[in-house]
């Protein structure tokens, strides 16, 4: 699988200082079979790289294994329900 990090820079007024940076990953998993578009997943995005380099191994295991969950705007009521 082939990813790549992203860094977010939050710029402070119209200076080119940057201070909260946040980082993500990007890894592709595949093109869509009814489109044919590249499909992406994106990790969660936090403040420090380091933190998020120890994740990617995590995260591209449990795609690949298919234990991956993604989050979910729902509560546990509504999940309960249906």
């Amino acid at each position: 699988m082939k990813g790549h990090f992203l860094q977010k820079r939050l710029y402070v007024q119209k200076e080119k200082m940057h201070c909260g940076s946040k980082w993500a990953f990007i890894v592709d998993i595949g093109l869509d079979p009814v489109t044919g578009n590249r499909m992406q997943k994106v990790s969660e995005v936090l403040k420090q790289s380091r933190k998020l380099k120890q994740l990617l191994p995590i995260f591209i295991h449990e795609l690949n294994r298919g234990t991956y969950l993604e989050k979910a705007d729902h509560s546990f009521s509504d999940f309960a329900k249906e």
